[in-house]
């Protein structure tokens, strides 16, 4: 989510200079902008939540503050256009009188992420397998009955906006090959590969960073 928040800061930016790009950076604005918003609000719940429980019975009560932004963030999905207005707002602007080059933009942007992946061989066959959930999406947006986009719209927001995510950080794995980032890249679809035992230090650094502490096996009490 950092990474597809500051994809579209980046976006912003460039409307405001002019440049070869601007067109289609403006249209990938206007479509980015309400998945921004959605899958953002809708994820910290999520996240919000997991912190909650590893905390346990501490991170439950207001004292230990995570309680308290698990309730304040709910409103992000409410305020400023809940998640179905900003569905049918990803709707308009696709199926809308610019609809065309934006899907057209959506594809360029997709097939240089893609190649840009192609160019890390640590990445392996990760960017065709983000392409391949692409055109899944794709058609189901331009495929699908229209009653039945409108009715799914809310996945097709979330999707795409979890896909652009993982899109960029795909591409910031590609400019160094950084392994914990490339083992995050796979894990945002689950598209892990066979566990092993080296899944508890790849565990470790996602959380800790490379020079993190060990963690030892711990017996559970129960």
């Amino acid at each position: 989510m950092t990474h597809f928040s500051f994809f579209v800061v980046s976006l912003l930016g460039k409307t405001e200079v002019p440049g070869d790009d601007i067109e289609s950076s403006r249209l990938l604005l206007r479509l980015f902008t309400p998945v921004l918003k959605a899958t953002v609000a809708k994820t910290a719940v999520a996240f919000l939540s997991e912190c909650m429980e590893c905390l346990g019975g501490q991170g439950y009560v207001e004292e230990g503050g995570i309680a308290v932004l698990y309730r304040d963030t709910q409103v992000n999905a409410i305020w400023e256009g809940t998640t179905n207005v900003l569905a049918n707002d990803l709707l308009r602007v696709l199926q809308g009188k610019s609809g065309k080059p934006t899907l057209e933009a959506l594809d360029s942007y997709i097939a240089s992420a893609v190649r840009t992946g192609e160019s890390c061989k640590k990445l392996k066959d990760l960017p065709q397998r983000f392409n391949e959930i692409y055109q899944s999406w794709r058609s189901h947006l331009t495929q699908t009955p229209g009653d039945m986009v409108f009715a799914h719209a809310r996945d097709l927001t979330l999707r795409l906006g979890q896909l652009i995510g993982a899109m960029e950080l795909m591409i910031d794995a590609a400019s160094d090959g950084n392994d914990v980032e490339i083992e995050c890249c796979r894990r945002v679809f689950n598209l892990q590969y066979d566990w092993d035992e080296d899944e508890t230090d790849r565990d470790r650094q996602i959380v800790f960073g490379r020079n993190g502490p060990a963690v030892p096996f711990m017996q559970a009490r129960l």
